[in-house]
């Protein structure tokens, strides 16, 4: 099932079996319509009990698919690359176990890929945390380390055009450059989008 203009959200979660990944559920289980159009894909780092727990529940509430995938090191970002094969989605999204989507944010998205299915948008995000000082990115249009962030990325599902996540340090930005040069348009594919979608909170 599709969504208005049929547009299905598929957003990928990994998760190290934080407790947090409950709130990150509920963020998007608060837009009202994921449980109709959209499809939330959890993938674990390994084995992880707690995550595999809260993704039972919440799955009773939302299109939700859980996947054991491979223990990886030093966890999590490369688990992306597992995740993606499966979606159904139209389009891609990506949160992190311990951030949340603001208010309104998966409807601001519909809104904005609507106008073009295939390009890729880049939102904002605000990080509220000491061990990510960094304010609000994207600070520029520019594809560049530090500048791009995992919850602001939506992007077609379309496998032969997405590229690959890198390690912690680098994985979004990894994943970002190598969609990017893929992409037909390049840079002139991506749609800078002013407006705040995700927050970092731990």
């Amino acid at each position: 099932m599709v969504g208005p203009n049929n547009v299905a959200l598929s957003i990928i979660i990994p998760t190290i079996g934080r407790p947090s990944l409950a709130r990150t559920l509920e963020s998007i289980l608060a837009e009202g319509i994921v449980p109709l159009f959209d499809e939330v894909i959890v993938i674990s780092d390994g084995h992880q009990l707690v995550s595999e727990e809260i993704a039972y529940d919440f799955a009773r509430r939302m299109t939700l698919r859980y996947i054991t995938g491979p223990k990886t090191v030093p966890g999590m970002p490369t688990n992306r690359n597992y995740a993606m094969p499966v979606a159904t989605g139209t389009h891609l999204m990506f949160i992190d176990d311990d951030d949340v989507y603001v208010d309104k944010a998966l409807v601001a998205v519909r809104e904005e890929v609507e106008r073009d299915w295939n390009k890729i948008y880049l939102f904002r995000e605000e990080s509220k945390t000491k061990r990510h000082p960094w304010g609000i990115v994207w600070k520029e249009k520019r594809v560049a380390l530090g500048n791009v962030g995992t919850q602001m990325i939506v992007a077609p599902n379309k496998r032969e055009l997405l590229g690959v996540w890198g390690d912690w340090k680098t994985g979004d930005y990894d994943f970002v450059r190598s969609t990017v040069d893929l992409h037909p348009e390049r840079e002139n594919g991506i749609v800078w989008v002013d407006r705040v979608i995700a927050n970092l909170l731990d």
